[in-house]
């Protein structure tokens, strides 16, 4: 006998579209806020370090959903490519500007022709006999950017496609939670009943991102440490090796999060552990309401009847859509 998908969770209705001209400013903040690290490096290391491109494209993406940008796959997309390519071309420029600027020899030579250093260095970077050693790394760095724009394509869709709010059947929902429930009640894909055990957690991408972020920021800060002692950068260097340690940081508890962040369902019973590996047992009675976020990224709250947190959870996280399932099984309400 065929099993037939039954959905028990909310009803779905369409919500506003979001604007288009925030989502572009919120893609262009995202862009240059993710170029910075790629700056950085390129400018006080003296290394080309393309990689860091790669996260240009999601900060833009980022920076496109927390603005609530259109919930247009095609505008969101384009103006996530567009600002990402601005982003990497002006970091690259500002970064050539800044070393030719700071450098001796052309403050020298800008005095020599009684130009300001900034209109030499310019015009130098500009120069077509110039471009052969300024379009490698440029060119490289462009590629990897489109490569982080290409993997954060899902993402983007899962935004501009999560256009409904929950509304239970017969019942009135409130206005806040309207705004707050975009894509959160999804059914399960399985086509089956709902299982009595599963365990909501990370995804996996969380563990090897923060992974890879650990092994890359931990070598820029060694480099950036040796070259600033060889080069006595003073408080240049000490700024540069903050910012790294501070994305080091970031990178753990990444790891931590695909590690250990779980919810652990065994019927009536629930078990959550935080990134730190903490646990904490309760019963789906004793969960009073669940709060959904008021933006794409945020997380949903768990809340018991004492009003503390049980537990907290984001949308992307595997088997989200059963958790919403069982929340709506068990009549927990939702609020924004």
């Amino acid at each position: 006998m065929e099993h037939e998908t039954v959905y028990r969770g909310p009803e779905l209705e369409e919500t506003p579209k979001g604007s288009a001209a925030l989502g572009i400013v919120g893609a262009l903040l995202g862009a240059v806020v993710g170029a910075v690290p790629w700056f950085l490096a390129s400018t006080f290391t003296n290394f080309f370090i393309g990689y860091l491109g790669f996260l240009i494209g999601w900060a833009a993406a980022f920076g496109y959903g927390k603005l609530h940008g259109r919930r247009s796959y095609p505008l969101a997309m384009t103006a996530v490519v567009v600002c990402s390519i601005a982003a990497l071309v002006l970091a690259d420029f500002a970064s050539n500007m800044f070393v030719l600027c700071t450098d001796e020899e052309w403050q020298l030579a800008a005095g020599y022709y009684g130009v300001p250093v900034a209109e030499l260095a310019f015009f130098s970077i500009i120069d077509s006999e110039n471009l052969h050693l300024i379009l490698p790394n440029l060119i490289i760095g462009l590629l990897i950017g489109l490569l982080g724009v290409a993997s954060c394509r899902q993402y983007v869709r899962q935004y501009t496609q999560s256009g409904q709010v929950a509304n239970r059947p017969n019942a009135p929902i409130d206005p806040a939670v309207a705004g707050a429930a975009r894509g959160w009640a999804q059914p399960a894909s399985t086509g089956l009943e709902l299982p009595r055990q599963f365990t909501v957690r990370a995804p996996r991408r969380t563990l090897v991102t923060g992974v890879v972020m650990a092994v890359l920021f931990g070598v820029l800060l060694v480099v950036s440490v040796m070259v600033g002692i060889m080069e006595e950068m003073g408080g240049t260097g000490i700024l540069l090796a903050l910012v790294w340690v501070w994305l080091l940081a970031i990178s753990v508890v990444l790891i931590l999060q695909g590690k250990n962040w779980r919810l652990e369902v065994d019927g009536d019973r629930l078990c959550a552990y935080t990134a730190f590996n903490r646990a904490a047992e309760f019963r789906a009675s004793d969960i009073a309401n669940v709060a959904l976020p008021s933006a794409l990224g945020g997380q949903a709250r768990l809340f018991g009847r004492d009003g503390k947190v049980l537990f907290k959870f984001t949308q992307v996280m595997q088997n989200q859509p059963l958790l919403m399932q069982y929340l709506a099984e068990h009549n927990i309400p939702l609020r924004g």
